[in-house]
C-alpha cells in the first residue's frame, strides 16, 4: 500500500489512539519484531494508528475481509463490550469494519489463518519484510488456552522465536525484540527495552524457554500499565 493511504488510516484511526509510555525504549534504524498481548478486537487498531513507528502486523485473516471483518467485530468486540445487540450492534460494526481494514491494510500486514497451522506463507513473507529492514508486531497468545490467573493475558505460542530464529540464520545477528502491553480500559500502551533471544543449545528447550521469559515480561508490563 502506498504512503498516502498508510497516512489516511492513521487519520481516520484516530479515534482509536492510545497514549504511547516507553517510546524511547524502541530501537531506531534496526528491523524489530514487537512482541504484545491481543487487547481485544480493537487493539491492533489502536497500536498501528498510535505507534510512532510504521509496523506490520500478523492479523487474522477475518481481519481483512469486510464482510467477515463485520462478523468478528461483532461477536468479539461490540457485543461482548459495548453490549449491543444484534439491532444496533451489528450496524455499527458495519460502520466500523472499513475504517478497521483500511487502516490494517494500509501497512501491509500479514494475515494468518488460524485453522492451517505451521502458516508457512506468512513466516516467509514475515521473513522478507525484516530483511528489507521493516518491524512486525505478533501478539502469540493462544486463543485456544484459558487465561491465567489474571484472567487477562493467554499462554503465548512460540512461532515469534522460531522466526527469531530464522532471521539470525539469514543476517548472522539477533533480531531485536521488544516487548510492549496494551491496556484498553485506560487507552494506554507501554514498551518495554530490546530483547535478544538466546536460542543455542536445545532448540525447542531454548524456545520454550523464550517464550515463557516473552510472557512475563508481557505480563509485568500489563501489570504496570493497568496500576491506578
Amino acid at each position: 500500500m502506498t504512503e498516502t493511504l498508510y497516512k489516511v488510516g492513521r487519520w481516520l484511526g484516530r479515534p482509536f489512539r492510545y497514549q504511547v509510555l516507553g517510546a524511547e525504549n524502541i530501537v531506531l534504524e534496526r528491523p524489530k519484531l514487537f512482541i504484545s498481548n491481543h487487547a481485544g478486537s480493537l487493539g491492533p487498531l489502536s497500536i498501528l494508528v498510535t505507534f510512532p513507528i510504521k509496523l506490520h502486523p500478523w492479523v487474522i485473516a477475518e481481519m481483512v475481509d469486510i464482510p467477515r471483518t463485520a462478523e468478528y467485530l461483532y461477536k468479539d468486540f461490540v457485543k461482548p463490550a459495548w453490549h449491543l445487540n444484534g439491532h444496533i450492534g451489528k450496524p455499527i460494526s458495519n460502520l466500523i469494519a472499513p475504517i478497521a481494514v483500511n487502516v490494517i491494510k494500509s501497512v501491509n500486514p500479514i494475515p494468518v489463518d488460524r485453522n492451517r497451522g505451521w502458516c508457512r506463507e506468512a513466516f516467509q513473507e514475515s521473513l522478507q519484510l525484516l530483511l528489507a529492514g521493516e518491524s512486525l508486531l505478533i501478539f502469540p497468545e493462544n486463543p485456544e488456552r484459558p487465561a491465567g490467573p489474571d484472567a487477562v493475558i493467554r499462554p503465548f505460542l512460540g512461532g515469534f522465536c522460531w522466526l527469531s530464529q530464522m532471521f539470525q540464520s539469514a543476517k548472522g545477528r539477533p533480531l531485536v525484540i521488544q516487548p510492549m502491553a496494551v491496556y484498553p480500559p485506560g487507552r494506554r500502551m507501554i514498551i518495554a527495552a530490546p530483547v535478544y533471544l538466546d536460542l543455542s543449545g536445545d532448540r525447542r528447550k531454548a524456545i520454550n524457554r523464550s517464550t515463557g521469559e516473552l510472557e512475563s515480561i508481557v505480563r509485568r508490563l500489563y501489570e504496570q500499565i493497568s496500576s491506578p
